[in-house]
């Protein structure tokens, strides 16, 4: 959480009366007075936060109590609310590999962009020391530069075939042998997780000794509700009201991500994300897909002239001579030729490399998120 807000309805906000927001357990308060809403920016990110309220009174007959006050004030509700950094984070993870390796990983996980740069590519070195040089870590986009050598030729290429309002994310699947349910009337019970893989149930009676089990019909006997998990008797059911079955099937974690501006216009994907173990780690998933993909991809290739400058991987470029790049893209490929140089521009990843960059990073979790 990185910011929280209050608001709270009360019959009077005079003399002492306050609202105010912790992020440290109630250590340090940022306080509005005389108010009831607050809305605070934390210094440092935080895992909890805290509200509080303070009470105080004020004078409905100013001729009987002036200076003290008569009523206490009263507030009947208060909402808190927390900004949240929604940036995949890593916790609890082992990693044995290079330096340079380490970063990359990092990097492509969290949409970041890595780079080496020599003294003389950065500001804060001293060019003619001995300083090797320095390691740039940074988000993408974060870090702005433009150019100034003439644009030779340029290609820009927009692809709106999969612009993505709502994620549906599935976990790994679990095998189910032998679960007991009692069903009862014709309501409905939940068995597995969300999601009841088609064709995985079967809902039988074990037969006595070597004999064959009673097999149940899906048509005749009870129905699913595979998106919700759960199971329930047909009217005229085989199966006894009350009737305690067993039950096989296959089942997943399911959860919907809807992006708040999401206006009907764009796709509804569906993944499977098979390193999400916890409903946590899916819904982190589900969300991080769908804002990744909610704007469509632009891509270009931009010929300019040679220069002594050099373009860093770490910077979005800004190419003035190009009308149709209306802001920075981040650089994803660089060609040095005798007499030009070639770069390539993006600003995503397609929906798969997006998915599999997820997995990967699911699979190094050493200690699950619960």
């Amino acid at each position: 959480m990185v910011g929280g807000s209050i608001e709270a309805p009360f019959d009077d906000t005079s003399n002492e009366q306050a609202v105010a927001v912790s992020d440290d357990g109630g250590e340090t308060w940022q306080e509005a007075t005389n108010s009831e809403t607050i809305d605070a920016e934390f210094v440092s990110g935080s895992t909890q936060i805290r509200g509080r309220v303070t009470l105080s009174r004020y004078t409905t007959n100013p001729d009987a109590s002036p200076t003290t006050g008569d009523t206490g004030q009263t507030v009947s509700e208060f909402g808190l609310s927390a900004n949240l950094d929604d940036t995949p984070f890593i916790e609890a993870e082992a990693f044995e590999d290079s330096v340079a390796g380490l970063l990359t990983t990092l990097a492509n996980r969290q949409r970041f962009a890595w780079e080496v740069q020599s003294p003389d590519q950065h500001p804060s070195l001293d060019a003619d020391g001995d300083d090797p040089g320095v390691v740039v870590f940074t988000k993408l986009g974060q870090r702005e530069s433009s150019v100034d050598a003439p644009v030779l030729d340029y290609e820009v290429r927009r692809d709106s075939s999969q612009v993505v309002d709502t994620v549906i994310a599935y976990g790994p699947s679990e095998r189910v042998e032998d679960e007991r349910v009692v069903l009862t009337g014709l309501g409905y019970v939940g068995i597995g997780n969300d999601y009841l893989q088609p064709g995985s149930v079967r809902v039988y009676q074990p037969g006595p000794d070597d004999e064959p089990a009673t097999v149940y019909d899906p048509n005749d006997d009870y129905r699913l509700l595979r998106n919700d998990g759960s199971i329930a008797r047909r009217e005229g059911s085989a199966i006894a009201d009350s009737e305690e079955v067993h039950i096989n099937y296959e089942t997943r974690r399911r959860v919907e991500y809807t992006l708040p501006s999401a206006d009907g216009s764009g796709d509804t994907i569906r993944e499977t994300f098979e390193n999400a173990v916890t409903r946590r780690a899916l819904q982190q998933a589900a969300l991080f897909t769908a804002k990744r993909l909610a704007d469509p991809q632009r891509e270009a290739t931009i010929e300019l002239a040679r220069d002594d400058l050099g373009h860093q991987f770490v910077d979005a470029l800004s190419v003035a001579d190009v009308p149709a790049l209306d802001e920075p893209r981040r650089i994803t490929g660089v060609d040095v030729r005798t007499d030009r140089v070639s770069v390539d521009l993006g600003d995503q990843q397609s929906a798969g490399e997006v998915v599999d960059s997820i997995n990967r990073r699911l699979s190094g979790l050493a200690e699950p998120l619960v």
